[in-house]
Formats: C-alpha cells, sequence, structure tokens
C-alpha cells in the first residue's frame, strides 16, 4: 500500500508561519499504521533519562516507544551510542534505522512520501505512547541537534492536548501537525484511549511545507 491511499487532507488555510505550531494535514488513515505496531509489537518502557523528569510516575509506567530511526553521537563509533538513554540531543550527530525499522513497511513509505512531497532529509523517528491522563510536563528542546530540525506529530491513535508557548490545540487522530519545540511545550491526553503518535524530526523548508498543494 503506498502513501497516499493514506493520502490526506491540506489544511492550507489553517497555517501561519508565525504560529507556534499548526496543523499541515488531517483524515490521514491511521489503521495500516495501527495494524504495523499491534502485528510487531515492539514497544519498549520510556527511558528514565530521557523523560523521568518529564512524567509523573503513573504516567512513566505505562508510557512506551518504538525506535525506528535512532540519533547516535558518532558514526564511527562502533557501539553507536544511540538516543536511548545514553547521551543528550546536543550531542547528536547522525542517525540510523533501528534493528526494528525493516518491520515497519507502512511507516516507511509515509516517512518516503513526506521525504519526496516536501524535499525533506529525515532524522529521528519513534513511535511514543502516554497512557489516558498522561502527561508530558512544560519543557523546551533548545539545544543545537533540535535548532537544525523541524519537529512533527503524526496522530496515529487517540487525542491530546499540546500547549506551544502558550499557544493550545487539539490534536487529533489521523492529524499531521509540525510544532516549534525549541519554544516551551506540553502535552496532556485527556482522551480516553493511549495516545499513539510518530514523532520525527527533519531538516525541510516550512515555507514551501505551507505554500504546498496537495497532489
Amino acid at each position: 500500500k503506498t502513501a497516499y491511499e493514506i493520502m490526506p487532507s491540506l489544511v492550507g488555510s489553517e497555517m501561519c508561519i508565525r504560529d507556534s505550531h499548526y496543523r499541515l494535514y488531517k483524515n490521514l488513515n491511521v489503521q495500516p499504521f495501527l495494524q504495523e505496531i499491534n502485528l510487531n509489537n515492539d514497544w519498549v518502557a520510556a527511558p528514565m533519562p530521557e523523560y523521568g523528569k518529564l512524567y509523573t510516575n503513573n504516567t512513566l509506567k505505562d508510557a512506551g516507544r518504538i525506535e525506528l530511526i535512532e540519533a547516535f553521537r558518532n558514526p564511527d563509533d562502533p557501539e553507536r551510542k544511540t538516543s536511548i538513554g545514553t547521551t543528550s540531543a546536543g550531542t547528536w550527530t547522525g542517525v540510523a534505522p533501528s534493528k526494528v525499522f525493516h518491520k515497519y513497511k507502512i511507516a516507511s513509505s509515509f516517512l518516503n512520501w513526506f521525504k519526496e512531497t516536501h524535499d525533506a532529509k529525515i532524522a529521528r523517528v519513534r513511535y511514543v505512547k502516554i497512557p489516558s491522563n498522561g502527561f508530558v510536563g512544560l519543557h523546551a528542546d533548545s539545544d543545537p541537534y533540535n535548532q537544525m530540525h523541524n519537529k512533527f506529530h503524526f496522530v496515529v491513535q487517540g487525542e491530546y492536548q499540546y500547549t506551544v508557548n502558550e499557544e493550545y490545540k487539539e490534536y487529533k487522530e489521523g492529524d499531521l501537525w509540525w510544532f516549534d519545540n525549541n519554544k516551551p511545550h506540553k502535552l496532556y491526553n485527556h482522551g480516553s484511549k493511549d495516545r499513539i503518535s510518530m514523532i520525527f524530526d527533519c531538516k525541510c523548508d516550512m515555507e514551501s511545507i505551507i505554500n504546498h498543494e496537495p497532489l
């Protein structure tokens, strides 16, 4: 299945580059992604070094992630110290597919579609799960890596409240959002389901993306 049979609607009229976050697409078909996630079931617990100061204990216990493309510190390091709790984002110098990425054909097709459609260079990619009533506390990602990359949330399941620089939005299933993670931001899952989002970083021209017409 190619990426768009999952083809979305572009929400150009809602976009403004001055916003702290905005929805690029809506009504993406999430079912193929959920089926792939459930089939492989590669969830691992969210790492304490990264999230210990952000989640409540109950949220941390039930939160999970699936690394698809990992960031690492030094491409020549044979241990390739990855982004999972071993080093800060400020020292990341490269990315590489995770050990499970080859199983996620739908996710790979989606990322290739985004890359080709928006002339983007994909960096770190992972699924992140946060349970109902869970939250991520206020923080900002202002390190060198995040300053060089744009960050996107593709909502695969559930809905949640996202606040960036005191600007509040509802992220809903099937939406694809960009947000400025260099600004203070926080999340609250007010829905009844686990929130599952594909969170991916990339280098891209945001002005071009905003002005893009759907195929």
